[in-house]
């Protein structure tokens, strides 16, 4: 059975890469592990899930009020590549708490991966409701103090603030509020500089030239309400470790241990073996930040990016044709509205249920048992955010596959809900 989403189990293919050489000679970590040819798809047991939700009562560490803020622009941004995107936000909260942040506020609808740093730095956390477009509610983030109070939420599926949450977060800023963005989903569309840099440098603004200019291109990726970026790149490509961090006065880690060449093998060698060896549950693991490996800065300097986003788009196009009808019918019978999607579909194809949230999280359930796992299956983080949790379907649709493939998978995402 041909399997969707879940773990990357093979290298990038090469139509995706500047050169032809096969991923796996970038490195002697790959000496030993050829690629399968015979393909036997693998088969996840399971979504990967949250952790059972926590209580509510999230302890308030250094409770003394702060009046420091984050600089804006005359430290310069620095850039750091780590392991994983928890890594990059436990390497976030730990450089805004020594400007001063004490709390943050995080969008109600997230994955526990992002609020799990914050706790273990000891920042109090609040959770502040989303709306339709599954971002802060302006509302809500009008009423949140600024001074001492970071805002943390995910462009989640690539959707952008709108006019109204642009001037409540200006607003958020001007009152001494610190705003960081997860851009995760958006990851391919920032390019980080650090892919061009060695591991040990951090650009800034005083980076002489003609670095200088790799730098201006960085300030273009930081939106102008925002002083903080992390982004997740092991989402997008084969790679064993990646993911960066920008902002003023992020600095990057100076070393790698020997645990963390440890998970990187580990992992490097489940995506070129095809093998599931408890890779994941390493990564997961390494909480402290560790820079980038060579080998993942080695495929992502040779990433043909405009490539990987347009057959993404391709397939998210013909994915969205595939279920229009079909899937409509099935969640509300007899509706006349047209099925609702969001983000831009390059991340992930994601429908917008007419159902509670617990069917929709039945849904993925039920499409996991089938072989296809959704690329952002997040249960609430918190029991009393359950009522309003957003009932979102989120169906892959990256480079691996073809728009020919899009039809295996509407099919049986057809079949899923229908027998769910």
């Amino acid at each position: 059975m041909q399997i969707f989403g879940g773990e990357f189990f093979a290298p990038l293919d090469a139509a995706f890469l500047r050169t032809n050489s096969a991923t796996c000679a970038d490195s002697a970590l790959c000496a030993d592990f050829t690629p399968r040819t015979d393909a036997v798809p693998h088969t996840n047991p399971a979504p990967r899930t949250n952790p059972a939700p926590r209580t509510d009562q999230v302890p308030h560490i250094n409770p003394t009020p702060h009046t420091n803020t984050a600089p804006r622009t005359n430290r310069g941004i620095g850039v750091a590549g780590v392991a994983s995107g928890r890594q990059g936000i436990s390497l976030l909260a730990q450089t805004l708490q020594d400007l001063g942040v004490r709390r943050v506020g995080i969008a109600s609808f997230a994955c526990w991966t992002m609020v799990e740093p914050w706790e273990l730095e000891g920042i109090g956390i609040d959770f502040l409701p989303v709306g339709a477009d599954l971002l802060p509610c302006p509302r809500a983030l009008a009423e949140y103090p600024g001074p001492a109070h970071a805002l943390f939420f995910a462009t989640v599926f690539g959707i952008q603030p709108d006019s109204a949450l642009h001037r409540e977060l200006a607003a958020f800023r001007s009152r001494g509020g610190v705003i960081a963005l997860d851009f995760t989903h958006e990851a391919l569309t920032h390019k980080p500089l650090m892919y061009e840099a060695p591991a040990h440098e951090v650009l800034t603004s005083e980076t002489p030239a003609p670095k200088q200019l790799m730098h201006k291109a960085l300030q273009l990726q930081l939106p102008d309400y925002a002083d903080f970026a992390v982004a997740s790149l092991r989402k997008w490509v084969p790679i064993p470790d990646g993911a960066w961090v920008a902002g003023p006065g992020i600095s990057q880690p100076l070393s790698r241990s020997s645990h963390d060449a440890a998970v990187t093998s580990r992992t490097w060698q489940q995506i070129c073996t095809g093998q599931d060896c408890g890779a994941e549950a390493l990564v997961d693991q390494a909480l402290i930040p560790a820079p980038l490996s060579q080998i993942s800065r080695s495929i992502l300097r040779r990433l043909d990016t405009r490539a990987l986003l347009e057959r993404r788009l391709e397939n998210s196009r013909a994915l969205r044709v595939a279920l229009r009808a079909q899937i409509a019918e099935l969640v509300n019978p007899g509706a006349r509205g047209a099925l609702r999607f969001l983000g831009d579909g390059r991340f992930a194809v994601v429908i917008d249920l007419p159902v509670p949230a617990t069917r929709a999280l039945q849904y993925a359930q039920a499409l996991a048992a089938q072989g296809v796992y959704s690329p952002a299956f997040w249960p609430p983080v918190r029991n009393s955010l359950a009522d309003t949790w957003p009932a979102v379907l989120a169906l892959p649709i990256d480079q691996r596959y073809t728009p020919a493939d899009m039809q295996v998978l509407a099919r049986r995402v057809v079949h899923a809900l229908h027998d769910s």
